[in-house]
């Protein structure tokens, strides 16, 4: 098979090394940085190219890893019916616009929280002062200040933080204000294409704060936990309404809706759409698919449900280093080299800024794997448990080293030992052990 990847996210290396290694011959294309600048990730280990459009009409199938950029462009490409998995301008404005998604939502009959969005840091001032219960605030249409993000105990904390933002005179766009809804966060997702959904099912956890015992700043995520299931209560109400939805709009690719799950009733609340490859997310649900790493993708851009996953459950951790999360890749994150990763424990790494590099092994210059820049890599361990994965994982994490201030959290998915007593009491997340 002929894949391309077209990267403007910087995080498909991983799919890139894994088809290659299974035969696939391989281009991967990343976005350059602000002032053109090149991502030396993925050198001297897979293809690159420099131009997109070329590898179009080249390849048997494209992934897209962001939904959000080169829109335009691509629409003609989907419309001609190029084999691509990924996101359409129809499908991405679920994720960009939250409010379109909360639309479509309650138009299939999948409860909301209350919402409202406010334009200027006057109008969301003046909103949450209304709320003296607190409010959860998220950056609306597509912005990419994840940092807009954020929680509040009150109306105080709320009008605090505006007004902070406001007087550092940082952009406000839209905002939407969300009701706060007391109880565990749990998502779900599953693979869609002109055939709907596939049969195997996907419930994850996700963690984004950056520090253990989810303290610190939001980042895009830090960790995860995952499964793979043939039956789920929170797909069944509220991924399995919008099946018909999505096959309209000729979406192909994963769709995931994260979710507030009701302390008191069990109702679950979206939160958001995903509608893309999910970041960690796809890179630990690689370990547990069978068979070739990315033939189901194109089965899938075929109408073909060809994708068998493991029943064990997956923790994977994202390890940094360097200024992560706030300043990213800057040339002094780059050439650190890797130790650790070996042909028994490969298929466990998801390489994400690491190249070939050159440093000095046993007394002399020799070429080797080194960092490209501050996310270098998730690492993932499987268990029967969500305890025994996680102990796996850092296991691996432990043996992953390279001579600079590595991060990552040591807890992904501890929080589950009182939050699965909670779901499964309301039928979610059966059958599965801490």
């Amino acid at each position: 098979m002929k894949l391309f990847i077209l990267d403007t996210d910087g995080v498909g290396l991983n799919m890139a090394i894994k088809a290659q290694d299974a035969g696939h011959e391989v281009r991967l294309f990343y976005n350059k940085g602000p002032g053109g600048k090149e991502n030396c990730s993925g050198d001297g280990l897979v293809n690159k190219v420099d131009e997109w459009k070329p590898s179009m009409d080249w390849a048997d199938l494209i992934l897209l890893t962001n939904n959000s950029k080169y829109t335009e462009e691509l629409e003609r490409y989907f419309e001609q019916g190029y084999p691509i998995v990924g996101a359409n301008k129809a499908s991405a404005e679920l994720e960009l616009d939250r409010g379109k998604g909360q639309e479509v939502l309650e138009e299939h009959g999948i409860d909301i929280l209350p919402y409202h969005v406010c334009t200027s840091w006057d109008e969301a001032i003046d909103y949450v002062r209304s709320q003296p219960d607190g409010v959860a605030c998220k950056p609306w249409g597509g912005m990419d200040d994840k940092s807009l993000t954020f929680v509040a105990a009150d109306a105080d904390e709320a009008e605090y933080i505006l007004n902070r933002w406001k007087s550092e005179g940082r952009k406000c766009g839209k905002l939407m204000f969300q009701e706060k809804c007391d109880g565990p966060e749990m998502a779900v997702s599953a693979w869609c294409g002109p055939h709907g959904f596939n049969r195997e099912v996907n419930e994850s956890w996700e963690h984004k704060k950056h520090l253990v015992d989810d303290l610190g700043c939001n980042t895009g995520e830090q960790g995860t936990v995952v499964r793979y299931v043939a039956r789920s209560s929170l797909f069944n109400r509220v991924l399995k309404p919008l099946e018909d939805y999505f096959v309209e709009l000729g979406y192909c690719g994963n769709v995931d809706v994260n979710c507030r799950i009701d302390l008191d009733t069990g109702t679950p609340y979206p939160l958001e759409f995903t509608i893309r490859f999910g970041w960690p997310a796809q890179n630990i649900l690689m370990c547990l698919h069978q068979g070739d790493p990315v033939q189901y993708l194109l089965d899938l851009r075929n109408g073909k449900d060809s994708l068998r996953a493991k029943r064990d459950i997956a923790v994977g951790i994202v390890m940094s280093h360097g200024h992560y999360p706030f300043k990213s890749n800057r040339p002094e994150d780059v050439g650190y080299p890797i130790r650790g990763w070996h042909v028994g424990n490969w298929d466990c790494v998801a390489w994400t800024s690491v190249c070939m590099g050159y440093a000095p092994i046993g007394g002399r210059e020799s070429r080797t794997l080194t960092t490209a820049g501050d996310y270098v890599c998730v690492v993932t361990g499987t268990g029967q448990t969500v305890s025994q994965a996680n102990r796996n994982a850092n296991a691996l994490a432990k043996d992953i080293k390279w001579p600079s201030n590595r991060g990552y959290r040591t807890d992904i998915g501890k929080r589950l030992k009182k939050e699965l007593p909670v779901l499964q009491s309301f039928g979610y997340a059966t059958g599965m052990e801490y």
